[in-house]
């Protein structure tokens, strides 16, 4: 069985050109599902009934297993079971003999505020394009206009006299700080993401706080300025554990092992738990972009 499992993994990796994250969940889920069948003594596919299955369910419901995380596991187990029908080591998929958790059905919620976050700082502040881009998204995003209404604005029907409300100046300041960043200056980078934390304090915004504090490390990390950049993503973590916002925790724990792997600023175990940590909340979030980060740097530390 161990047999097949190596044959079907190295058909997703070759024939199917499966990403590494995915190989990875499959040899380890259905590892798990063998290691079930061997203690329970069952040592060939035709024994794989119907009530076995469903006792290997119900175990991995007792092990608090989340019904969506039970679902996952039976899906990757039909796809194996395709495969061994395909080289005819079974007559039929075993695995379709039971059907999936019944799932929750949910209402379709509206965007996070840091899913909103990302999208909103998307365009590349660096050209022009990205620059338009940007001022489109605010707009869109802050005053709910419709696509078509934003592309016949005038300039004239924009009032800047009175902006009212002050509270979005931290994250102006910030997006400043990103923009220095990413064109190399980080003397105005720097003093614009202080500006933008002090900003925070004073409009008692602790998540723009956070995120700008998690800015300033990666500042220092472009600088060459390690153990500055070390405490700025500390404090970063330290105040986005007390809001309790997985995203962005698992941002700043990207950072931080990125500032490891650079700097070595840490143990190689300790940055590989880091990144684990952040796929897990980026697969569960489905934030792509971030994933595909965490991804390619994990390959990185191996």
């Amino acid at each position: 069985m161990q047999k097949d499992l190596r044959r079907f993994l190295n058909y997703l990796t070759a024939e199917r050109n499966a990403s590494p994250y995915t190989i990875s969940n499959y040899r380890r889920e259905i590892a798990q599902f063998l290691m079930f069948l061997e203690a329970d003594g069952i040592s060939e596919w035709s024994d794989v009934t119907r009530t076995v299955l469903r006792r290997y369910l119900g175990w991995l419901n007792s092990q608090g297993y989340a019904k969506a995380s039970i679902a996952r596991r039976l899906s990757e187990l039909r796809s194996f079971g395709r495969f061994l029908m395909r080289e005819r080591i079974v007559p039929q998929n075993p695995f379709r003999a039971v059907s999936s958790p019944k799932l929750p059905k949910r209402l379709p919620s509206a965007i996070s505020q840091p899913d909103a976050r990302t999208l909103v700082t998307a365009p590349d502040l660096t050209t022009p394009q990205g620059l338009r881009d940007r001022a489109m998204l605010e707009v869109l995003y802050a005053t709910g206009l419709r696509v078509s209404e934003l592309i016949n604005l005038q300039q004239s029907q924009v009032m800047l006299e009175d902006i009212g409300s002050k509270e979005f100046l931290p994250e102006l300041e910030r997006l400043w700080g990103e923009f220095y960043l990413k064109t190399h200056d980080a003397d105005q980078a720097i003093e614009h993401t202080r500006q933008a934390i002090t900003l925070a304090q004073t409009y008692s915004d602790p998540l723009e706080e956070a995120i700008a504090h998690r800015l300033l490390g990666q500042i220092h990390m472009a600088s060459g300025s390690p153990q500055l950049a070390e405490e700025a993503l500390n404090a970063s973590l330290s105040m986005l554990d007390h809001l309790n916002n997985e995203h962005e925790i698992a941002r700043t724990k990207l950072a931080l092992a990125r500032l490891g792997l650079i700097e070595k600023t840490m143990p190689r175990n300790e940055m590989q738990a880091h990144l684990k940590e952040a796929i897990e909340t980026f697969e569960k979030l489905g934030a792509r972009v971030d994933l595909a980060q965490a991804v390619a740097l994990q390959q990185k530390t191996e």
